[in-house]
């Protein structure tokens, strides 16, 4: 994996737009405050053997929910076909809906997963905003199979939650409790 990434890459400031199929609207923009190369830690030690390509500062405006989710699963499976998805993480991330009432996510870092199941990405420390609430959850998944689309996770209390991106409907399960 070290000879698939070169030595040194400083960017900033990169914006992009995805358009709709027919080429008639713009579906989702991204923007990147910075994009390098780093190390992966393992505990405090820098592992130099294990570079990783960093998206900071990467705030997603999503237009038209189902366009757009479908157009980020087809670039993140085309991303870095010759890297392995563990060789990119995105930090502070920002996920909008605007001109809707949807929420909106922060999380500190998200890692791509392999393309072959639901889970498109991992997002980890994730603060989401809506519907007048807020919730924390240590880690979640992004899944985009066609008929579930959504953001999951636990809060720390242990209520499993459920964020449907198409819909905006955020459902938090109780845990079982025993007497």
């Amino acid at each position: 994996m070290a000879a698939e990434l070169p030595q040194r890459i400083d960017v900033a400031g990169t914006t992009c737009s995805l358009y709709a199929q027919d080429f008639t609207h713009v579906i989702a923009k991204c923007s990147v405050d910075r994009i390098f190369i780093d190390h992966r830690k393992v505990g405090f030690f820098q592992i130099r053997l294990l570079p990783v390509l960093v998206a900071q500062g990467v705030r997603l405006e999503l237009h038209q929910t189902l366009e757009s989710i479908d157009a980020l699963c087809k670039v993140q499976s085309n991303l870095t076909p010759q890297m392995t998805r563990h060789s990119l993480e995105w930090r502070d991330v920002e996920i909008n809906f605007p001109g809707t009432n949807g929420p909106h996510i922060h999380a500190q870092s998200a890692r791509m997963v392999q393309a072959s199941g639901p889970v498109v990405c991992q997002l980890e420390r994730v603060t989401i905003e809506g519907k007048g609430a807020n919730w924390q959850l240590a880690k979640a998944d992004l899944l985009t199979e066609p008929e579930s689309r959504k953001l999951m996770g636990r809060t720390a209390e242990g209520f499993l939650f459920q964020l449907n991106l198409l819909t905006g409907e955020i459902i938090c399960i109780q845990p079982n409790t025993r007497p």
